[in-house]
């Protein structure tokens, strides 16, 4: 009878033990970030741009606002396909980033460098790896 509860016992530790040590790996899976500065076309971080990221795969889009460092992020992006970022800020020509791959557990950085112009001018980027 002891030999039995023991067996049970090491049983159940050995287990919860696969079970801790595994937690750590779904907790990474499927993730990554995207950040970045914006300046202008003297290397000035501008501060209050507009970005809007769009996944590609699923049309899902994210926005945010370039902080007082001029620099934004953004978090725990699902790693589906490529991403699109758009950037607008007034009196600058708006700018398109184009297939931007996260992959998971890293950061990809992106600075934008933005031309003087109209919003209806736009600059278009293809990403590189």
């Amino acid at each position: 009878m002891e030999s039995a509860f023991r067996n049970i016992w090491v049983y159940t530790l050995l287990a919860l033990v696969v079970l801790a040590l595994s937690v750590g790996a779904f907790a990474q899976g499927g993730q990554g970030q995207l950040t970045g500065q914006i300046t202008d076309s003297t290397g000035a971080l501008v501060a209050g741009v507009e970005l809007k990221l769009t996944q590609n795969a699923t049309g899902e889009v994210r926005t945010t606002v370039t902080t007082s460092a001029g620099t934004y992020n953004f978090p725990a992006l699902p790693i589906v396909g490529t991403y699109t970022l758009e950037v607008a800020a007034k009196g600058f020509k708006s700018v398109k980033v184009q297939d931007i791959v996260p992959t998971v557990g890293t950061i990809v950085t992106r600075d934008v460098k933005l031309e003087v112009g109209t919003a209806a001018e736009q600059v278009t980027v293809e990403a590189g790896a």
